[in-house]
């Protein structure tokens, strides 16, 4: 079962040939905005899947795509921007002394007000214990376990470059923390606290960087404007997508000074606020091209490729999503049953 299934998705996404998704959208503005946001949208869904089906009649335009795509993803792919920020980022042995400097306020009474609740997972079981940090004007108290912020930040002992990981339960408790007022006191000023995308809705750790704020000489931004081509591939034995930008002639030499500066160092790619991934550079890169690898079971990855290889933009006025449908094929059943033989 397994190789026949394999044979039958090569080098695509997994929601390709199960199924259709039909999307109907209305166009506002008037007749120049809503030309220009109908090219603009048919633009995208080509680049989304070249074999998708867009047919307009006045205001109102069908579209429909030959796989399955989620309700959100498919809002994305009609109406957002993408923005990818690579920048530079502290490794986990530049932090660890910032992490240590707030592990230590939050058992020092009189520094502030940090109200907040942490999940502390017990060794060897898989039952959360609530610990309560309470008021640290009257000092840290602990109910059942004494833990510290280390305790549930894990960090790592070596060089690495994200600067710590949480288990799911407690990533908003941690962004609380890192939001406090006298907290923030203690972080450089120059960082973003962002987390790792989620490739997989089963993962239960999260990881966090500590990703240096845009300045002169240390970022890139890209939007659809820079980029020359993106090209979108599958891996022949994980199916696992991994995206190619090329960007335009004129920004090859920033993205050359760029790694150039970092040899040695981890650059994170940031999209949408999230970190894709954080490669070490090797040495310095020319020719303005790299890839994105987000994970097999990301499902944006083809709608950020769609977004950053289209041509034009929205209307002001934009579009209204008045139907979205999702028409399941015989052969999602046969994938589901594969699933749970494989399970």
């Amino acid at each position: 079962f397994i190789s026949l299934f394999i044979i039958a998705f090569p080098n695509q996404s997994e929601a390709e040939g199960l199924g259709m998704t039909s999307i109907q959208i209305i166009l506002i503005g008037n007749t120049l905005n809503k030309d220009n946001s109908y090219n603009f949208i048919e633009s995208r869904v080509k680049n989304y899947n070249p074999r998708t089906k867009i047919a307009r009649q006045n205001d109102s335009v069908i579209i429909k795509i030959p796989e399955i795509i989620d309700s959100i993803s498919c809002k994305d792919l009609l109406t957002q921007k993408c923005e990818v920020l690579i920048a530079e980022t502290y490794n986990s042995t530049e932090f660890n002394p910032v992490l240590e400097r707030i592990d230590s306020l939050l058992s020092t009474p009189g520094m502030g007000s940090v109200k907040f609740q942490l999940t502390y997972r017990v060794p060897d079981t898989d039952e959360p214990e609530v610990l309560y940090i309470c008021d640290i004007e009257q000092g840290a108290t602990y109910d059942k376990y004494s833990v510290s912020l280390m305790d549930i930040l894990h960090t790592y002992s070596h060089s690495y470059s994200a600067i710590g990981y949480v288990y799911s339960d407690d990533k908003i408790r941690i962004n609380r923390l890192f939001k406090d007022s006298v907290v923030k006191t203690y972080l450089p000023n120059d960082i973003y606290l962002l987390w790792e995308l989620v490739k997989s809705p089963s993962e239960s750790l999260e990881v966090l960087y500590a990703v240096k704020k845009p300045n002169e000489g240390n970022n890139l931004y890209i939007d659809e404007s820079m980029v020359d081509t993106v090209s979108l591939k599958y891996d022949d034995y994980t199916n696992a997508p991994r995206m190619n930008i090329k960007l335009k002639d004129a920004y090859h030499t920033r993205w050359k000074d760029l790694t150039a500066k970092n040899i040695g160092k981890a650059l994170a790619i940031v999209i949408n606020g999230e970190v894709m991934m954080a490669p070490t550079v090797m040495s310095e890169i020319s020719g303005g091209s790299f890839d994105i690898s987000a994970g097999a079971l990301h499902e944006n990855t083809k709608v950020i490729a769609a977004i950053l290889g289209s041509n034009g933009s929205l209307s002001k006025e934009g579009v209204d999503i008045i139907s979205f449908n999702q028409e399941y094929s015989p052969l999602h059943s046969l994938k589901k049953l594969i699933n749970n033989l494989i399970k």
